[in-house]
């Protein structure tokens, strides 16, 4: 997993959470079926504080 953020001083923050999952197909498609995200892209989820998950 990998985290990454902007500088302190930023008024906004970035964060980036990379997890590698060794079969991430049935976790796609479980999004492609529940996800109520209209601008997620394949591979990414976004959880309820808007932070972007990417596997």
């Amino acid at each position: 997993m990998s985290l990454r953020g902007m500088n302190s001083f930023s008024p906004g923050k970035l964060v980036e959470v990379a997890i590698d999952l060794k079969n991430p197909g049935p976790w796609e498609n479980y999004l492609k079926a529940n996800s109520t995200d209209s601008t997620r892209k394949a591979n990414t989820f976004k959880d309820a504080g808007g932070y972007l998950f990417r596997f």
